[in-house]
Order: structure tokens, then C-alpha cells, then sequence
């Protein structure tokens, strides 16, 4: 965390990874996401959405 703190991030919850995707700036986002090349997040409506990193 930004303070020092620590959190745990659950990565595998697809309704946290839908926020991510809106939320963090784009070195945010290459540092969480670089090592994975896709992501495939299952939404709330049972679809999914695929993220792709850079």
C-alpha cells in the first residue's frame, strides 16, 4: 500500500479483477499484469471479458 501497509490481494476473485482493470494507471497495470499475457475474468452476467497485457 501507498502508507507502507500491507493487503491481501485476491487475485482470483473475478469481481476484484473487473475494478482493477478500471481503476489502476497504465504503469500500475503493466507491473500487476506483464507476466500474465491474457486474462479471461468471468463477470457478474456469467460472460467473461478478456484482459490482455501489453
Amino acid at each position: 500500500m501507498p502508507d507502507g501497509g500491507l493487503a491481501l490481494f485476491r487475485f482470483y476473485d473475478p469481481l476484484i479483477t473487473q475494478v482493477l482493470d478500471k481503476m489502476l494507471d497504465e504503469q500500475e497495470y503493466q507491473k500487476l499484469f506483464k507476466p500474465i499475457n491474457n486474462w479471461w475474468v468471468q463477470k457478474s452476467n456469467n460472460t467473461f471479458k478478456h484482459l490482455v497485457s501489453n
